[in-house]
């Protein structure tokens, strides 16, 4: 809905020497200085680990399905040198991004401030930070009146339907998988997602506005022209809604971070022109993959001040960016681009990255639509990858708590896509984001045949999930029978079928030996049961299941052996394995501290639990809060404070208290901030 324009505008992109030419003395622009180095090389190497603890679980955990574990943290994640960034400012330079994979900041200069900046030792380049401007797809169709609701389906999608069937997501839906333990980034403008009945059980673990500088979303008075957050809102309600008879998105039961990275009018409403930069894009996806993103999606591509020759892959910084993003082992998914029928015609950036998977869209019968970016790319690969539903795609309204209405644009067909990558990933989570891909090239509607409109087709949700061996859903139910026993019920696909009498429930109960239990067919399709004990209430069960598959051999759930459920009889709940949980509750620190600019605020939880966490003066008043109540997965977790107030404005240097509170427990750390 907002990618590119079909107009350029070409700059050079060297060192200053053309810099008069970029800004009049006295006026700002916005430039990317490229650093030789991080620093003294002795510093290196105890810098690498000091990030390493500084990351969570979770990101090194996903980091190690595509890297060694010597590999895990290198030299991109290590910060900036800060007496660089000291450097810049005393040339008369605002900082105003910075980049560690990039060794970059983007900063607000004049002429004459570039022009210093260029003669120091330790810059490389500075280029211009490139801008994107909002391109409305315009395609006509007829609205469908009344919701398909096919007999047999697990849940009412209401007028969401037709998005999701052509995807077969809700077989997947039924089968009970659901996206559980995934966790999904989203880049966009800003999101009312509190506000809007479908998005009222999204599971959100952080948010950040990098426009403001704080941990707000959402329209703000004085800060955002109402209306700001609406294309955010609409993506996100794609991917995540859950309203039964109106709305359901493919990855409802994923959790997910929220970025907002793109201003799109001033507090007038009237720069429909106005141009994003592509700084804060980058600042947030380095943020969601900090914060152990699994999947991310973004609806926005850049062209303004690029050619379509620059979309080899390898030229755009956002390209870059997303592409170093999978090589960490994220996965990326972007818009193509609405720029099919227009001069520029193919896919914008970072969708033209080599790892990206590029989104096109396709009109609610499954034929391509003529704004959708299409390909080669300038180096002659084949983009789109994949294609979905990008006409007719039914969103929560913004401004609204019950309203919807129907878009159109890459925009809206990439979330689909991604919601499509989180199912997938949840069925099996050992894959990292390559394997991914070929899941879901390789089982597309065209994928013996892909060419340059559809890329390898429509997305399969069913056959991409089963590509890689068979599933089973991401949380099985559980019942207490009257006699104290347990029944336990999960679903088990396999494309090839199972080895007959195969599949097994494995428990084991603290202090005694482990079991198993042959599973049954339940008399619901692909459902299987096992009950076992009686257990007195208050134990604790520990589960998982294995089976023979006729053509993979033998397959396990969870994928790791050392992971497995867990319920305690008599709770109304599964604990699920998406990491094996602490043993405690605890607050493990802050890092760095003292610190300058931000520092990472870490908490281990054995189960899921509702988390307040916020910062204090010392004299009790409440700076910021980071987290309001909301539920938590188990595992170890980290949240970022910016060393701002709620407003996003600066606080003075000193001791502040941090306070944890998890459920009826609370915790205590004091920080301090140094300038």
């Amino acid at each position: 809905m907002k990618l590119g324009r079909s107009f350029l505008l070409t700059l050079g992109i060297g060192l200053v020497a053309a810099a008069a030419s970029w800004s009049a003395p006295g006026e700002s622009g916005r430039y990317w200085v490229f650093f030789r180095d991080k620093g003294p090389p002795g510093l290196l190497k105890r810098s690498v680990e000091a990030v390493r603890e500084e990351l969570g679980e979770r990101t090194l955990l996903r980091r190690s399905k595509v890297l060694p574990p010597e590999e895990l943290v290198d030299g991109s994640d290590l910060p900036l040198w800060e007496p660089y960034l000291e450097r810049l400012a005393e040339a008369g330079a605002r900082v105003v991004v910075v980049s560690r994979w990039l060794n970059a900041a983007s900063v607000a200069a004049d002429s004459s401030a570039l022009a210093e900046i260029e003669r120091l030792p330790f810059v490389l380049r500075i280029q211009p930070v490139r801008r994107w401007l909002r391109s409305e797809p315009t395609e006509e169709w007829q609205a469908p009146r009344v919701a398909l609701r096919p007999e047999g389906l697990r849940y009412d999608y209401g007028l969401s339907y037709n998005q999701v069937a052509m995807l077969r997501v809700p077989e997947l839906h039924a089968w009970g998988i659901q996206g559980g333990g995934i966790i999904v980034g989203l880049l966009d403008a800003g999101y009312e997602w509190r506000s809007h009945q479908a998005l009222q059980r999204a599971m959100v673990l952080g948010e950040w506005d990098f426009i403001w500088n704080d941990p707000v979303t959402s329209d703000q008075a004085g800060q955002d022209y109402p209306g700001q957050a609406a294309h955010g809102t609409e993506t996100f309600s794609v991917i995540a809604g859950f309203q039964p008879g109106s709305l359901i998105g493919p990855a409802f039961g994923a959790f997910f971070y929220l970025a907002k990275t793109e201003r799109v009018t001033d507090l007038q409403g009237n720069d429909f022109e106005q141009p994003i930069e592509e700084d804060y894009w980058v600042a947030g996806l380095e943020w969601l993959e900090r914060n152990g993103v699994d999947i991310v999606s973004t609806s926005l591509g850049y062209s303004d001040w690029y050619t379509p020759a620059d979309m080899d892959g390898n030229t755009a910084v956002v390209t870059v960016a997303a592409d170093l993003a999978v090589k960490k082992g994220g996965f990326v998914a972007a818009s193509a681009g609405n720029m099919g029928n227009r001069v520029w015609r193919i896919v914008t950036a970072p969708a033209d990255g080599d790892s990206v998977v590029a989104v096109g869209a396709v009109r609610p019968d499954g034929l391509i639509v003529g704004f959708s970016s299409h390909g080669p790319t300038a180096d002659g690969r084949i983009k789109p990858d994949v294609v979905a539903q990008g006409v007719g795609v039914y969103v929560a309204a913004p401004g609204t708590s019950s309203g919807y209405l129907f878009a159109q644009g890459t925009s809206f067909s990439c979330p689909l896509v991604a919601g499509v990558a989180a199912l997938v990933l949840s069925a099996h989570p050992e894959l990292g984001p390559i394997q991914l891909r070929e899941a879901l090239r390789q089982t597309a509607s065209q994928a013996s045949h892909p060419d340059t409109l559809y890329g390898w087709g429509i997305v399969d949700a069913v056959e991409a999930a089963l590509y890689f061996g068979p599933v089973f859903s991401n949380v099985p139910s559980i019942r207490i029978l009257g006699d104290s026993r347990l029944e336990i019920r999960t679903h088990a696909v396999s494309k090839h079928g199972f080895v007959p009498g195969s599949l097994h429930l494995h428990y084991r109960v603290k202090g005694e030996p482990e079991q198993s239990v042959m599973m049954t067919p339940s008399d619901t399709s692909n459902q299987y049961l096992a009950r076992i004990g009686p257990f007195p209430r208050g134990t604790e069960v520990r589960f998982w299941f294995t089976a023979v598959d006729s053509a993979r051999g033998a397959v396990s759930f969870p994928r790791v052996f050392s992971h497995f459920f867990s319920y305690i009889v008599g709770q109304d709940r599964i604990s699920p394995p998406w990491l094996e949980p602490p043993e405690e509750f605890a607050l493990r620190g802050c890092f760095p501290n003292p610190f300058r600019q931000w520092t990472r605020i870490s908490f281990d939880l054995p189960d899921a639990a509702r988390v307040t966490l916020q910062v204090y003066d010392v004299r009790g008043r409440l700076i910021c809060s980071l987290l309001e109540g909301q539920i938590v997965p188990a595992g170890r977790h980290g949240f970022e404070w910016r060393a701002v107030d709620q407003d996003g404005r600066p606080v003075s240097p000193g001791v502040y208290l941090v306070r944890l509170r998890i459920e009826q427990r609370e915790y205590h750390s004091k920080i301090v901030l140094v300038r």
